[in-house]
């Protein structure tokens, strides 16, 4: 064993321990005489080398926002809106199969195998302006970011926007609306 750093022989050091808790985290009154097991249910019959288990709560969320990057200046039927979608994973789990739905973008392709914490899902996709939303002076609608966590349950945020002039707030979900 290595010396301690005032010189004197340190004691050696086993990186056999015991928990002296179960996995729900209740207390084990004697934990050298109580097998507690790991993470996957399993035991090795020793109580002496029980490893500590630390439970972690997975907290899977997404993050999504739409916001405007090009608006046609005159707008006339035809003439495109440019979107861009970020989607974030905010949470503290990787996510798979991630993607981004918008009702009035059919053909938007923004997709990811896996999306780690922290990491963002990033696309532009162009919207056409119909007579229909020249004559309502605009378009409002939103998108939704999707993904799996790794127990297979479905993650889903609606997009936020960064509009100042959108109804919703910072943070909440509300339609992207362009004035046009």
């Amino acid at each position: 064993a290595p010396n301690n750093p005032d010189g004197t022989a340190a004691a050696d050091v086993s990186d056999d321990s015991d928990t002296g808790t179960d996995t729900n985290g209740g207390t084990i009154t004697d934990p050298e005489s109580n097998e507690t097991s790991e993470m996957d249910g399993s035991t090795d019959g020793d109580a002496t080398n029980d490893s500590t288990v630390l439970l972690i709560a997975a907290d899977p969320k997404l993050s999504t926002i739409k916001s405007i990057t090009a608006i046609p200046n005159p707008a006339t039927v035809g003439s495109t809106i440019t979107y861009e979608f970020n989607t974030t994973n905010v949470g503290n789990v990787s996510l798979t199969n991630v993607n981004v739905t918008d009702a009035k973008i059919t053909d938007l392709n923004c997709t990811a195998a896996t999306l780690a914490v922290g990491a963002s899902l990033v696309c532009t996709a162009d919207y056409n302006l119909t007579q229909a939303d020249i004559d309502a002076g605009g378009v409002t609608n939103s998108a939704t970011g999707n993904a799996k966590d790794p127990s297979g349950n479905n993650v889903s945020d609606i997009s936020d926007s960064t509009n100042p002039n959108d109804a919703g707030k910072p943070g909440s979900d509300d339609n992207t609306t362009t004035a046009i």
